[in-house]
């Protein structure tokens, strides 16, 4: 059923980036930490059976109470995230996402993108 499985760190200057995203939004610097910074680590598997995201939600929903799951669908980009530790301040939070195969293509192309912007942030503000 699992065709893959990935961890990643967010990179420092993805992190400076998201961070600079939210102080200038309405937050107007009040940024709040586990909004902002949801996804420092996380975890990606990628499923070879092709499970409605519906279906992946509503299984985790039921079988735990204290995740919060969203379906994380912008542009072509194709997913469920699912945060633990987001029940208790005194955690940090971290991010599994989960990729049906199909999606696995524009995904990564929807990664690389996010990925140029934050580096051309850093360019930038050098």
């Amino acid at each position: 059923m699992i065709n893959t499985v990935n961890t990643h760190v967010k990179a420092l200057n993805s992190i400076q980036d998201k961070i600079e995203k939210y102080e200038n939004k309405k937050e107007a610097g009040k940024i709040p930490i586990k909004k902002c910074l949801n996804d420092i680590f996380g975890l990606r598997i990628i499923l070879n059976d092709s499970i409605s995201y519906e279906e992946i939600i509503k299984y985790a929903e039921y079988n735990y109470q204290n995740l919060k799951c969203i379906k994380a669908f912008r542009g072509e980009y194709k997913a469920v995230h699912v945060y633990f530790g987001n029940d208790d301040n005194m955690k940090f939070q971290w991010e599994l996402q989960i990729w049906n195969k199909k999606d696995e293509h524009t995904n990564l192309i929807s990664h690389a993108k996010h990925k140029q912007e934050y580096t051309k942030w850093e360019k930038e503000n050098k």
